[in-house]
């Protein structure tokens, strides 16, 4: 639940802000909360299925626990950039300057994977190579599914366009 809190308030804050339309604010917490929760619910599947695969004792709840805590620390630091960059805006006026390097700060992925490695190989008693095969399958699958949602951004647009250039395309038959 906290891991939901803290990726709630920024879009909250930025409701409070007028950045966001009330309109928009329900889809954007029911979109964040079923990419979650589908995300979440994958790794844990797919983690420990693996271990048990490579016959490798590791229980179900403590397999749970390292991702929820992978998620929790990444969750901790983009909030911590969020404020900054708030704190930023607030006391400059203006964040466009400083706009570049938050973008390039903001690597909570990094902290979320560096921490369920760390995590899987200190909790979980396995060895080296079991560990390894988890953790890199468990990339490979990250960014397959990465990957998978780029390609249906991608399909959409053209998609878009295409029936946008048909409608401009009717217009213009419409007055020749």
């Amino acid at each position: 639940m906290m891991i939901l809190l803290l990726h709630t308030i920024p879009i909250l804050l930025l409701h409070l802000n007028g950045n966001i339309q009330t309109s928009i604010l329900g889809t954007m917490l029911t979109m964040q909360f079923i990419s979650f929760t589908a995300f979440m619910v994958i790794s844990w599947v797919y983690i420990y299925l693996l271990y048990r695969g490579l016959k490798v004792q590791a229980s179900a709840k403590l397999v749970l626990s390292v991702l929820l805590y992978g998620i929790l620390a990444g969750s901790y630091y983009s909030f911590f950039l969020f404020l900054c960059q708030q704190l930023t805006t607030l006391l400059i006026g203006n964040s466009d300057t400083l706009a570049p390097l938050f973008q390039l700060l903001s690597i909570d992925w990094v902290v979320y994977i560096i921490y369920v490695g760390f995590g899987l190989k200190w909790a979980i008693p396995s060895a080296n190579k079991h560990f390894l095969i988890v953790f890199f399958t468990y990339l490979l699958l990250m960014l397959i599914l990465v990957i998978a949602v780029v390609l249906l951004i991608i399909w959409l647009f053209i998609t878009l366009f295409q029936e946008f250039s048909q409608m401009i395309t009717d217009i213009f038959n419409y007055f020749l």
